[in-house]
């Protein structure tokens, strides 16, 4: 009887204890560590519609960097100092003499006449040719172009005489004319000599014969020149044979009023 009872004794104490140690142990989930919910992202403001009459406003774009700007040529170029006088030397005319010319291919001085005015400009004699054949290359290209005032041919005084083709050269400086273009016939020559209008030559005495006559100067089919410009220009005449004791006389005057410049230049 006692086993019996014991029995039931510890029976019921270890169905107490069990039941106690069931309320204790934690099952896997009993206690999880809380997860905190996503915060969902706030939805932007709705802009309010432009009123009718008003067009909508566009979006501020990012601003870029203003690109560079090369500088024109013009804006960066300096301005070219005026030229007054030619490259070389130079001389005033209004000093030459008969006795003292201006020297072969110097400048000097002259006063010359386009569109109506006198200014100054520069000439020099550049070039002499004697030479028959080239000369009348240069003759017959001016007669071809004015069959009504044709050079003569020397072919009757061709024991004691020869065409002189002789070029000259004009500068005019910046500051010669206010007009775009300068309209210019070339400088008035004569020949000159200590004898005036007679030549000593190999023991005979020759009249003066012929005159000076421009036959290549600036016309429209070749241009006008501009201040600034060089342009040549080329007369001829007949000559002694071999004779070069004589000058090309330039002279010019501002107005009738005043007296004439006079310009003597070697041709040798």
């Amino acid at each position: 009887m006692k086993e019996k009872l014991l029995s039931g004794v510890l029976a019921i104490i270890l169905l107490a204890v069990l039941a106690g140690c069931s309320s204790i142990v934690p099952t896997p989930h009993s206690n999880p560590t809380p997860i905190m919910p996503m915060t969902a992202a706030a939805e932007p403001a709705p802009v309010a519609p432009a009123p009718a009459d008003q067009a909508p406003i566009a979006p501020a774009r990012e601003k870029s960097a203003p690109a560079e700007q090369t500088p024109d040529i013009e804006e960066i170029s300096q301005p070219a100092e005026a030229k007054l006088t030619p490259d070389g030397d130079i001389v005033d005319g209004a000093l030459a003499t008969q006795d003292n010319p201006v020297p072969f291919g110097t400048w000097a001085t002259v006063t010359a006449r386009a569109d109506g005015k006198v200014n100054t400009a520069y000439a020099r004699i550049s070039e002499v040719i004697t030479d028959q054949k080239q000369a009348q290359v240069f003759i017959d290209e001016y007669n071809s172009k004015n069959p009504n005032g044709e050079i003569p041919s020397l072919e009757e005084h061709a024991e004691f005489l020869d065409y002189v083709v002789v070029e000259y050269e004009v500068f005019f400086p910046d500051d010669f004319t206010d007009y775009d273009r300068i309209t210019f016939y070339g400088l008035i020559f004569s020949r000159e000599n200590n004898q005036e209008r007679w030549i000593a030559s190999d023991g005979s005495n020759y009249y003066w014969m012929g005159s000076v006559i421009t036959i290549d100067t600036p016309s429209r089919e070749t241009g006008y020149p501009h201040n600034g410009d060089t342009v040549k220009c080329r007369i001829v005449y007949p000559m002694i044979k071999d004779y070069t004791d004589y000058t090309l006389l330039n002279k010019e005057r501002v107005d009738y009023d005043s007296d004439y410049i006079y310009t003597y230049f070697s041709i040798a």
